[in-house]
């Protein structure tokens, strides 16, 4: 057992310099053995390194306590000396030379009390300092004998600490031995010696770049800036000794006593005392895209931190770790939409020999229950996976203090500081309230709160018609309530036109009922708790009225910037989106400083866009590798009723790029086999393929309107992405009888003005 004991102006003799306890420093400071740290009553530290014996432990702290008590002189002023006399037994076998690094590193601890006697305990509390190098000489294992009394004092005092110490062969490594020539030495400013002023030799030259201790004729390399005598420069080489990585030993594990707390990982340790940076990379934000690019960070050896809070909903909705994705958009909104397409299953079922009773209710309470307890369950699961990587969570809302600091502030009250060396911007968005129409944060809600109701929305005035608004009216209306789209242009801004009015044509043979070329004017709350809705009808120029249960918005989604204080760090906006200018590679105007995902300038708004850019900004971080996030052909689905899937090129934007004349549109009109027995309307169930019209036919886009659309079109955005032509998907066998085969048996073109409705099996 090694034991260090110290206070103010007192002599600590109980310090064992053994070969196997040395050893036992070494494993401690790479976490291979139990440490325990204690603290010392009168205002000194007593650091226990053992190696299981509690017992051992507890008599050293009585003998360090005793010791104290019997020295106890306290210097006068600032520039008093603060004493220390390391002692040492016999050893039990070892060399001198393990003995030599045994006392370089309390050497340099114990310079580090020149700073003041709070330092010295916060250093030993979090760590103790220990090595073993070579010395160079030709010693037996006889062990080390002598006594060495050593006086330092503050910067500038002009005295010198010297050292007399030999092994049991003779040889003199102390620092006066150094100065004969039997050994090497390192020197630096500020230390007392017999009186005398002028550099003082340190025990070793500690080299940092080989982790290790070693013995070498250089002198020591210049304090880092602003470090200025004997306080800054023992401070740093006994943090030096911290990084020491000796032999790999049989590790030893042995609960901590109770009155022991564990100390923390030399990383810490060195990071706290040159001043780095707490983590290496910090992810503001717990959504898809900020969770995948912490996982993989830490995956690769980093030390990471996310820091995550949502702001409640103007209705005071919120929810757990994860983000938009899976507590209030794709995951519920495809369950619900999975709900609505249960019921139109029910409808059919007689036609195939199915008793089912004609109307069929649908409880909402029973399906919102069940869908919000599996989204509970996928907050908790991406806490435990936080934790199995150990990934340091923080539910508070930040906001920057500098380019490596970011403030926040919990529930509670506390606040916190993180610093990292870089910084992950991946808050995502919030949906958009009109700031003109009066009411209408007040009375209506949004997506945010639709899917955590408790109770049935009612009778439903969706505002918009973004692929949100269509998946919300299309499953309300498959639950059978009275549901209304509000279009003031436009459905379905920036997918393919020809499609978009497809999907609404079904949704309205459905039952859906669609407002066009209408905006909103005010919401006026009645005292049976509906609303009272005025709005403008351009096409007819008039004024409107009507009255529902909800008024859902839907008209789009704002960056969440606010709070984040990106003005003060030089994170640039655009003007009108007020979303994060990056480049290719992610990086903001701030170098260290980067963002993904929704909050973005010019990227789609898609979770799985999100996650391959967390990850690939992770890996070009810390895994050495280069490969940027293509954002061509990335495939995505509308869970409306009919679901829409695609993935290239519209019809509109192809026509842009490459001219009328340029591209070649195969396209069909067909019936799924499910439709036929209940005679279900398929009209709307439309494939199109847009090609280059020059060599093999390149194709651009891929357009499908019919169930599943999700699952055809995630297996063509391979080949889409890889370049295939139009000849090879010809040559491409079909699953028969699937909705999927229909697309590689495409023949007729619009140019040709061929009927495009497929007929036969």
């Amino acid at each position: 057992m090694t034991s260090l004991f110290w206070k103010q102006g007192t002599v600590c003799p109980t310090v064992a310099d053994q070969t196997e306890e040395l050893a036992a420093l070494g494993r401690r400071d790479r976490g291979e053995d139990g440490d325990w740290v204690s603290g010392a009553p009168g205002g000194g530290a007593s650091v226990a390194i053992g190696h299981g014996e509690r017992a051992e432990a507890e008599r050293s702290a009585a003998i360090g306590q005793a010791q104290r008590k019997k020295a106890g002189r306290t210097p006068k002023g600032g520039g008093a000396l603060r004493e220390a006399v390391i002692g040492s037994k016999a050893a039990r076998g070892g060399a001198c030379c393990r003995h030599a690094g045994g006392m370089a590193a309390v050497t340099a601890a114990a310079a580090a009390a020149a700073t003041s006697p709070r330092s010295w305990r916060r250093l030993f509390r979090w760590r103790a300092l220990g090595a073993r190098a070579p010395c160079g000489l030709p010693c037996s294992t006889r062990g080390l004998s002598g006594r060495s009394r050593l006086s330092f004092g503050p910067a500038g005092s002009g005295s010198r600490a010297g050292s007399r110490a030999s092994c049991s062969d003779g040889h003199d490594v102390s620092a006066r031995g150094r100065e004969r020539g039997r050994a090497p030495e390192a020197r630096a400013p500020c230390w007392r010696r017999s009186g005398r002023a002028g550099p003082a030799p340190l025990p070793l030259w500690w080299d940092l770049l080989g982790k290790r201790l070693s013995c070498t004729g250089r002198r020591a390399a210049p304090l880092p800036p602003g470090a200025a005598g004997a306080a800054s420069a023992s401070v740093y080489w006994a943090l030096l000794v911290s990084c020491l990585h000796p032999p790999r030993e049989p590790r030893r594990t042995l609960p901590p006593p109770a009155s022991y707390i564990r100390a923390p990982s030399p990383r810490a340790l060195r990071r706290r005392l040159l001043g780095v940076n707490e983590f290496d990379l910090l992810v503001i934000g717990g959504g898809s895209g900020g969770l995948a690019c912490a996982k993989e960070a830490a995956d690769l050896g980093k030390k990471v931190a996310v820091m995550d809070y949502v702001v409640p909903s103007p209705r005071g909705t919120s929810w757990g770790l994860g983000g938009t994705c899976v507590n209030v958009g794709c995951i519920p909104k495809k369950l619900m939409h999975h709900s609505a397409n249960l019921g139109h299953t029910l409808r059919d079922a007689p036609a195939y020999g199915w008793q089912v009773a004609p109307s069929v209710p649908h409880n909402w309470h029973q399906m919102a229950q069940g869908i919000q307890n599996y989204v509970k369950s996928l907050n908790w699961g991406h806490r435990v996976q936080l934790q199995e990587r150990k990934i340091k969570y923080f539910n508070i809302q930040g906001s920057f203090v500098n380019e490596h600091t970011v403030h926040g502030v919990d529930k509670s009250g506390k606040e916190t500081k993180v610093t990292a060396d870089h910084m992950v911007i991946a808050t995502g968005g919030r949906p958009r309230y009109p700031d003109d129409v009066e009411g209408a944060k007040e009375y209506g809600i949004s997506s945010d709160d639709l899917f955590w109701l408790k109770e049935s929305p009612g009778k439903t005035l969706v505002v918009g018609a973004s692929y949100v608004s269509l998946e919300c009216a299309g499953f309300l209306t498959g639950f059978g309530l009275d549901t209304t789209v509000m279009v003031r242009s436009i459905p379905l801004r920036g997918f393919d036109q020809q499609m978009a009015l497809l999907v609404t044509d079904h949704m309205e043979s459905q039952g859906t009922k669609f407002l066009k070329h209408c905006t909103m004017k005010k919401l006026e709350k009645l005292q049976n708790n509906q609303l009272k809705v005025y709005w403008n009808n351009h096409e007819e120029n008039k004024e409107c009225l009507d009255v529902f249960d909800t008024v859902l918005w839907a008209v789009g989604r704002v960056p969440e910037t606010r709070g984040l204080n990106l003005e003060k760090v030089g994170v640039k906006l655009h003007p009108d989106s007020r979303k994060i200018l990056v480049n290719a590679s992610d990086e903001t105007s701030v170098s260290h400083i980067y963002a993904i995902g929704d909050i973005t300038e010019g990227r789609p708004e898609l979770t799985p866009t999100a996650i391959m850019a967390g990850k690939l900004l992770a890996r070009r971080l810390f895994g050495r590798s280069s490969e940027l996030m293509d954002y061509e052909n990335v495939p995505t689905t509308v869970f409306t009723p009919l679901e829409y899937g695609c993935v290239g090129l519209s019809e509109e934007e192809a026509e842009k790029r490459h001219g009328k004349d340029g591209i070649e549109v195969y396209h069909a009109y067909y019936r799924p086999l499910e439709f036929t027995v209940p005679e279900r309307d398929a009209s709307q169930c439309y494939i199109k393929m847009v090609c280059l019209r020059e060599r093999e036919q390149r194709i651009l886009g891929l357009h499908f309107i019919g169930p599943n659309a999700g699952e055809v079109i995630q297996g063509f955005a391979l080949g889409v992405k890889c370049g295939a032509t139009y000849s090879q998907m010809k040559k491409t066998l079909g699953i028969h009888p699937t909705s999927a085969e229909e697309v590689v048996k495409l023949w007729i073109t619009k140019r040709s003005g061929l009927p495009a409705t497929v007929t036969g099996c």
